[in-house]
């Protein structure tokens, strides 16, 4: 159980949600969630998966905080941003897998779209922490600029940013894949790999072209979950290296398996054709 410290309206759409943890001892890796409640009731019934955007463990006696950036697109999140501070929120986290952050990195180009930038500063933060200091390059997109936000995260880190938004209204005009090939150059050198978060038509494209130019890539997928631990298998994505002599191998579940995968592990078209169908 935690407490809201501040809910604060970054964007008409966007909120940064801090929670205080009392007596909480946690070590997230960067792209594991959390499941919050939406509030005192059970209506809506269901948590809402939120990834952490940041988490603070300071010293001395002051409690732990993590931190959600989340966008309101129907009830639950509604709920959410209506929460004040002093408020007491259920988390159940931290769930899933990371972002695979061992390995040797040379360069890293981070790749957003919309609301998929949430679990990405924390990773660049986690990667700087352990590595030192790493050439990189931020990819960000969205429909119009008041759905940018959190750059300014990259930004201090010394990362160079560039914004793509569809209607021109901030940045380059178009989609944050237009000019993909130019900022995969850098990572046809050792060493580098491609962390992605967004739409699954943007995960996709980027997924592709990774594959062909022999890049590394991890993405995190975003997909409706119900209990987070991967029992009810809701949220199951089919995977490219099952096999059809057993069918539980063909899926995994983004909850329990995931949200991070390495982008070849990931069937992209079954994605798409799931995300067509009305839920």
């Amino acid at each position: 159980m935690g407490i809201v410290i501040q809910n604060k309206k970054l964007k008409p759409e966007h909120y940064l949600l801090s929670i205080s943890l009392p007596g909480v001892q946690l070590e997230p890796a960067p792209g594991q969630f959390c499941m919050l409640s939406c509030g005192p009731t059970t209506d809506p019934l269901l948590r809402r998966p939120l990834s952490i955007f940041d988490y603070f463990h300071p010293k001395g006696k002051n409690p732990p905080r993590v931190d959600f950036l989340y966008r309101v697109v129907g009830t639950g999140t509604r709920l959410l941003s209506q929460m004040k501070p002093g408020d007491p929120i259920d988390i159940f986290g931290p769930l899933g897998h990371g972002f695979d952050i061992n390995n040797s990195l040379e360069y890293a180009l981070f790749i957003a779209g919309g609301i998929g930038i949430a679990p990405l500063p924390y990773l660049a933060e986690s990667l700087l922490e352990k590595h030192g200091s790493i050439p990189g390059l931020v990819l960000v997109g969205a429909k119009r600029a008041e759905q940018i936000v959190a750059v300014e995260r990259f930004k201090k880190l010394g990362l160079e940013v560039t914004i793509y938004t569809e209607d021109r209204s901030l940045g380059e005009r178009g989609c944050v894949t237009d000019d993909l090939e130019q900022g995969l150059k850098p990572c046809l050198e050792k060493g580098s790999m491609v962390f992605a978060c967004g739409p699954t038509g943007m995960l996709a494209k980027v997924a592709e072209r990774c594959s062909v130019l022999k890049i590394p890539c991890q993405v995190s997928l975003d997909r409706r979950m119900a209990c987070g631990v991967g029992a009810c298998q809701g949220c199951a994505v089919r995977v490219s290296q099952g096999s059809s002599s057993s069918p539980d191998s063909m899926y995994k579940r983004v909850c329990l398996d995931g949200p991070v995968f390495h982008s070849g592990e990931i069937m992209w078209t079954w994605m798409e054709e799931a995300d067509r169908c009305p839920h």
